[in-house]
């Protein structure tokens, strides 16, 4: 769950960005993560309404095989 977390801050800080209101996430767990592994986290934006986004969530290991999968519904920051 702390990696599941980690998602919050990339959301916040970079993609969309600074404002942006989490609504939900959503994740499947596909394989272990163990403490001291070194992974990457992607956030793609999947769809736009209005002025909500959904994103999709996910965390590869460095061989990039999928870790965690998941989806954001986010209302986005007004710039």
């Amino acid at each position: 769950m702390y990696l599941a977390s980690l998602f919050s801050a990339v959301i916040g800080v970079e993609l969309p960005g600074n404002g942006t209101i989490y609504i939900s996430q959503s994740f499947n767990f596909t394989k272990p993560i163990y403490v001291g592994s070194t992974v990457k986290l992607s956030v793609k934006i999947k769809k736009i309404i209005v002025d909500f986004a959904i994103l999709e969530t996910n965390c590869y290991d460095l061989k990039g095989e999928l870790l965690i999968e998941g989806e954001a519904k986010v209302v986005l920051p007004e710039y």
